[in-house]
């Protein structure tokens, strides 16, 4: 009885904990205004209570880099939409320009059922890079004395800031939830030696057709991942996992589960990827549906790292080969082979 006591009143307190609402802090939900500073402030000051939730209700929030705080769980209600900004002098310089960062972090949540938009857009463009993967049509149309048009992310190469829509660096405990991410101008969710992290119930999607460098969830180096009950739809690849020395040491991204998942990409679906130095282990793909993919599986190992101990049960494939390019006038051309 007294154990009974003792549960019920922590969860009591546990409910009684304020919830810190963005409107009280200065946020307008009106698109058009730059809510960075009313956003912090509402996370810094749940962050500096001992944590707790950070509540933004129904409405538009345009907002630069936002930096989490350990224990703090910010919550997009239904209705609310979380927009990047557009001006590049609102995140920091690549690569750790996001709209959602947290380093060396514990115990927090991106969870709601609200939608965080990256409002990428795309210009199509002779393409000027060495990109292998359209090299052949690259050849072929120059071979015919026309140039091959590509997409690229507006303002390329002059802008140099494309930002993720989450970026998290040695984070512990974390849950992202509920919510669905639009038009990453980069890789959307994309977590270095984390642990304990679990993404479940989310929406992710970037034009299939022009969604250059919009991967949907990209885990490198970390330990103890779960991805559930997602579809996902890219431009890029999907799921890529990595061990890579971007944001520190190559640290192996090992005890993996993807699980009652439908994924669709313009690259890969599921990669295992170049990107590894180190070591991809202990990964257990099982019940997935891969629709409308350029690849559904994909191991390209040649940077060192190792792939080992992987379990891939329950796979439905279904792939389309794609190949966009654009010359003289009108709309870009899909050829699905």
């Amino acid at each position: 009885m007294q154990l009974w006591f003792l549960l019920t009143a922590c969860a009591v307190a546990l409910t009684a904990q304020p919830v810190f609402n963005v409107k009280d802090y200065g946020a307008t939900g009106r698109k058009q205004d730059n809510q960075r500073a009313a956003l912090q402030k509402a996370i810094d000051a749940r962050g500096r209570a001992g944590g707790g939730t950070v509540y933004v209700p129904p409405g538009e929030y345009t907002s630069g880099q936002l930096r989490l705080r350990s224990g703090v769980r910010l919550y997009l209600e239904g209705g609310a939409t979380l927009f990047a900004s557009l001006d590049g002098r609102e995140f920091d310089p690549a690569p750790k320009s996001a709209l959602l960062y947290g380093a060396d972090l514990h115990d927090i949540a991106i969870e709601g059922r609200g939608t965080v938009d990256g409002q990428a857009s795309y210009d199509w463009r002779p393409n000027d890079m060495t990109d292998f993967y359209i090299r052949p049509n690259q050849l072929l149309m120059e071979a015919t004395g026309k140039p091959l048009l590509r997409s690229f992310p507006a303002g390329y190469p002059k802008e140099t800031v494309y930002p993720r829509l989450v970026l998290l660096l040695r984070c512990e405990d974390v849950r992202i939830r509920g919510l669905k991410f639009l038009r990453s101008r980069s890789w959307t969710i994309n977590p270095y030696a984390c642990k304990r992290l679990l993404i479940d119930g989310v929406y992710i999607s970037s034009s299939q057709k022009a969604g250059v460098w919009a991967d949907g969830i990209d885990p490198d180096g970390c330990q103890d991942v779960r991805i559930s009950n997602s579809t996902i739809e890219t431009g890029d690849d999907v799921l890529v996992f990595y061990s890579s020395d971007i944001w520190g040491p190559a640290l192996p991204t090992e005890n993996v589960t993807v699980t009652n998942c439908r994924l669709s990409s313009s690259s890969s679906a599921i990669k295992f990827c170049d990107g590894n130095s180190n070591a991809i282990r202990r990964v257990v793909i099982d019940n997935i549906v891969i629709t409308n993919s350029n690849r559904g599986l994909a191991f390209m190992v040649f940077d060192g790292g190792v792939v080992e101990d992987v379990v891939i049960s329950n796979v439905t494939i279904q792939t389309s080969r794609f190949d966009w390019f654009w010359w003289g006038d009108g709309d870009p051309i899909h050829f699905n082979i």
